[in-house]
């Protein structure tokens, strides 16, 4: 009896594992409509990540322009050159704030189609309001610094904005690490 092509041997491999894949897609997707295996509750996980991570970034762009414009206005050095800069440190940090203001506000429209838990929904209004609370100082920091008052500026910084963005920080990862730990568990739980 003749052996079977090792092309044969491979083809009816793979065909038994897309017809098991598919017979566990189908068993999770059935699954899922009962304990979250389904596609679209990793699909809404993945995007409260999203949303938190932009959160982040939001935070990070803002500390970064405000301590920024401190250097120039205390240096006299220009460290970035953007279309702010253009203007000087403080246009950089008018628009970098400008920027994130408007960008928090667009991320509450992004927030209402989502399906949060009660812990989500916490976190999530804690980290609005404590980036809101970075682009206050911000916005404060600008009027100091246009009228060459560096030191309250400074206090500024030091007093409302690294605590701030702290909590933001804080506030982000408690979410995301929660939110990845269940994504990477999903797999198993699904199967």
């Amino acid at each position: 009896m003749k052996e079977p092509s090792l092309a044969a041997r491979f083809a009816s491999v793979v065909g038994a594992a897309s017809l098991c894949s598919a017979m566990f897609w189908q068993a999770a997707i059935a699954k899922g409509h009962k304990d979250g295996c389904s596609l679209e509750a990793f699909a809404e996980t993945a995007e409260i990540i999203r949303v938190f991570r932009k959160i982040e970034m939001l935070s990070n762009t803002l500390l970064h322009a405000q301590s920024q414009a401190l250097i120039e206005m205390q240096s006299g050095l220009v460290l970035g050159i953007d279309d702010g800069g253009f203007f000087g440190p403080t246009g950089t940090l008018s628009k970098s704030t400008g920027k994130a203001q408007s960008d928090l506000r667009n991320l509450t429209f992004v927030v209402k189609r989502l399906a949060l838990d009660a812990d989500a929904v916490s976190r999530l209004s804690n980290a609005f309001a404590e980036v809101e609370g970075l682009v206050t100082a911000g916005f404060e920091m600008t009027g100091h610094l246009e009228k060459d008052q560096i030191a309250e500026a400074v206090g500024i910084y030091a007093q409302k904005s690294l605590p701030q963005y702290k909590q933001v920080f804080s506030t982000v990862y408690t979410e995301v690490s929660g939110r990845e730990r269940e994504l990477s568990l999903l797999a198993a739980k699904c199967r």
